[in-house]
């Protein structure tokens, strides 16, 4: 039920307007107050709250121009169930459920800093294997969404401070974590989501690199 709840999340939610589950009459502003979103950690909570409560007509699913969202909806809900049924699953699958789930929860949360760790960690999960880590995280994913050699740069460059910001939390720093960080963040991962989704590459992020693509970095 919990990952249920994490794709419509993943596929509806954004950094400034999120689906909940609650009682009470829908908000119309940020100032309304009655609206009780169910939250996770802390029970019932009553607006406002950093962001706008959303809702959610499940019949927007159907709808032909949401076809890239029931698709991914149907995917990644295959994972799961196959996960389930104790069935075998690739790397890659594994990874892509692990991401909509970690999006999903740091979307639900309204601490940035928390945000920000949730998202790369989602970012990790897809393209990450363990050794020089930063590295491969920030190019591999400058290799699959930027369309030119300046847009794999510019993407090479943002996520390469947005991951410096999570080091440093990650390891008891601290980092000014913004709003506009988190959307850029947020963007990234969830284009990286819907990419594997729709890519031929089923297995693991070894088929792409024996492409033999390389990014040209300044």
């Amino acid at each position: 039920m919990k990952t249920a709840l994490n794709i419509l999340r993943f596929t509806f939610n954004t950094p400034s307007g999120k689906y909940q589950v609650g009682i009470g009459k829908s908000n119309k502003t940020m100032f309304d107050k009655e609206f009780l979103a169910v939250a996770e950690d802390h029970g019932l909570t009553q607006h406002p709250f950093d962001y706008l409560p959303t809702a959610l007509d499940l019949c927007q699913i159907n709808n032909p121009e949401n076809i890239a969202i029931k698709n991914y909806i149907e995917r990644v809900g295959g994972i799961e169930g196959k996960i389930l049924r104790e069935k075998n699953t690739v790397p890659l699958e594994r990874g892509l459920l692990n991401a909509t789930n970690l999006i999903a929860n740091g979307l639900d949360s309204e601490e940035p800093t928390i945000q920000l760790i949730q998202l790369m960690s989602a970012i990790e999960a897809l393209v990450e294997q363990k050794t020089f880590v930063q590295s491969q995280v920030c190019e591999r994913t400058a290799l699959l969404l930027g369309a030119t050699e300046e847009a794999r740069v510019n993407i090479y460059k943002t996520l390469s401070v947005l991951y410096g910001k999570r080091s440093d939390l990650s390891h008891g720093g601290t980092a000014m974590v913004t709003h506009y960080d988190v959307v850029t963040l947020w963007e990234l991962a969830r284009e990286l989501c819907f990419y594997f989704v729709y890519s031929k590459f089923q297995n693991s992020f070894l088929e792409i690199i024996t492409l033999g693509c390389k990014i040209f970095l300044i």
